[in-house]
């Protein structure tokens, strides 16, 4: 274990400004974006709050760091999600967090970063049907090695409060072999097609803080390691990579990391979902590797 950590040397201080009755915020970088800015919030029970990191249009992808600052009760989480939301004007990028209903009030302290791309490995555009689930393949899963960001740029005006449901960079094994592919799902609701521009950014120069392989099960439907405590500050991006050959295996359907109590103390845990229980597989070997932004020390992860 590296018992040593750096510290960014810059943070910035933002400001944010009530801009609606609906709990969402705009958020102001003071300096350069590819440094950290950051601020508190105070999460209500059961309610999203939102938070505007900028327009669209900028082409900016971002690592999102949420430290709670109180105890709370043993299981409780933080969800988050950084999605282009329409507000009637313009498109932005938008980040989602709340804290489950069941459990207290929490506040936090929230750092936000852009971190500099290696390479754009992906630039499209399409025409997103509403509530598809859509899939673009950009490279065979040993072609690049770092982790990747993805960007959104709507190109039209939509239903206000439109935004996107869901999206996923993972491995997908469709022509006998296994290829990254990204995926992205706008609302069902939505009056008509979206044209959006897609990015893939290769994100290459981060720490990389873990680095296991795992053999996951069908029936593993929200399996958790400990990465780190919460108070390290870390933003993590995560890459999921299969090692099994020769067979059509069932995708990932969801990997994220967040902020969980577990009685003492908050810890960031990686939470990795499984295909369906129908799938003609029963185990599948995995190489997960995890970069950070923020304070970096290695830490052996732990399956809870």
């Amino acid at each position: 274990m590296v018992k040593s950590f750096f510290k960014v040397l810059t943070v910035i201080v933002i400001t944010f400004l009530v801009i609606s009755s609906a709990m969402t915020f705009a958020v102001q970088p003071g300096q350069a974006a590819s440094k950290p800015w950051n601020f508190t919030a105070t999460l209500k029970p059961g309610t999203w709050q939102s938070y505007i990191l900028g327009p669209a249009t900028d082409g900016g992808a971002y690592i999102v760091d949420i430290t709670p600052l109180n105890m709370s009760i043993s299981g409780a989480y933080i969800k988050s999600v950084i999605l282009p939301e329409y507000d009637g004007t313009q498109w932005n990028d938008v980040l989602r967090m709340m804290i489950p209903v069941e459990f207290p009030k929490q506040q936090v302290q929230v750092d936000v970063y852009q971190p500099p791309v290696s390479k754009t490995v992906f630039d499209a555009t399409t025409n997103l049907a509403p509530g598809v689930w859509h899939g673009f393949g950009f490279a065979a899963i040993h072609d690049y090695q770092g982790a990747y960001l993805a960007d959104f740029d709507p190109l039209a005006a939509s239903d206000k409060g439109a935004t996107f449901m869901r999206y996923l960079i993972h491995s997908e094994y469709p022509w006998g072999a296994w290829l990254d592919i990204l995926r992205v799902q706008t609302e069902a609701w939505l009056s008509s097609p979206l044209p959006t521009r897609l990015r893939v950014y290769l994100v290459s120069d981060l720490p990389l803080v873990a680095d296991f392989n795992v053999t996951l099960t069908k029936q593993d439907t929200w399996t958790g390691f400990f990465v780190g405590p919460s108070s390290l500050k870390r933003g993590y991006i995560v890459r999921a990579i299969p090692l099994a050959v020769g067979e059509s295996y069932q995708d990932l359907n969801q990997y994220i990391i967040q902020p969980e109590f577990d009685g003492q103390q908050w810890n960031d845990v990686l939470r990795i979902e499984m295909g369906n229980l129908d799938a003609p597989w029963e185990s599948i070997d995995y190489n997960f590797k995890i970069y950070a932004c923020g304070f970096y020390i290695f830490l052996p992860l732990i399956r809870k």
